[in-house]
This record gives C-alpha cells, structure tokens and sequence, in this order.
C-alpha cells in the first residue's frame, strides 16, 4: 500500500489493485483538539472521494481521541454532503478503549452509514483477509 497522506494525527493509504484505503490514526490523536480533528476528518473525505475506493479499513487500534455527540452528529452531517459513493466494505480495527469503541459503533450505526457493510475486528491482520481476499475470520458485526 502507498502513503498518500500523512499528518502528525492521520496517515492514509492506498492500494489501486484492491480497491482499498486504510485509514491509521495515530497515538499523537491523544492530543488532537477538536477542530484539529474535523481538519484531518475533511481532509480524509477529500482523499476519499479522490480514489473511489470500493473497501475501507479504518485502524483505530491507536486512536486516543475519544468522540463525543456533538462530534458524531458532525461526522454524519458532513459525511452525508460531501461523501460522493460509499464503500461496500468497512473493516474496522478497534481500539481497546471501550468508551472509544462504543462510540464508533454508535456512529456507524446511523441511517446514513447503516447500508454499508461494516464489520469489526480485533486485529488489522483480520480486517485485510476479509477485505483483500474474502476470508472471514475473528469479527462481529452490531446488531440493527
């Protein structure tokens, strides 16, 4: 996979043969405010509409910023008038937080993301046999 952005916060790859980005967040996010968190979240939804990616890994294993409603309601907002096609696959990697990680699920859980096939993992490993070669092993979905 190729860095096609990288900040203090956020590095973003690409694989064009899989149709595939993965979005890390880093450990330096433990510092991130929150206006430092929409920069990186609109710059991420401008790569992403750039690449038409049909699968998307987001590894939020490291992610220390912890969402909260407000932050939520933001995300869905903006995701929902700038986001031009979804992708059909989210494979989400999991922090150990269990604050942050019921906080992702509660946003994924939405109406404007709740059409896109999202499962969750525990380890990265996972999440791209799933994606990249469709072997399912070691995830959870929510329930609707």
């Amino acid at each position: 996979m190729k860095t096609i952005y990288e900040s203090y916060f956020l590095r973003v790859k690409h694989s064009h043969p899989h149709k595939l980005m993965e979005i890390v967040w880093r450990p330096a996010s433990l510092t991130m405010s929150k206006s430092q968190y929409k920069k990186e979240y609109l710059a991420f939804l401008e790569i992403y509409n750039k690449y038409h990616v049909e699968k998307l890994l987001v590894n939020e294993s490291m992610m220390m910023f912890e969402l909260n409603n407000d932050l939520r309601k933001w995300i869905t907002k903006v995701s929902r008038e700038k986001i031009e096609v979804f992708a059909k696959q989210v494979a989400i990697v999991l922090t150990s937080d269990y604050i942050q990680e019921l906080n992702v699920k509660k946003l994924m859980a939405e109406p404007e993301f709740a059409h896109v096939n999202t499962l969750y993992f525990e380890r990265k490993a996972d999440a791209e046999k799933w994606l990249v070669n469709g072997r399912l092993e070691n995830a959870y979905q929510i329930a609707a």
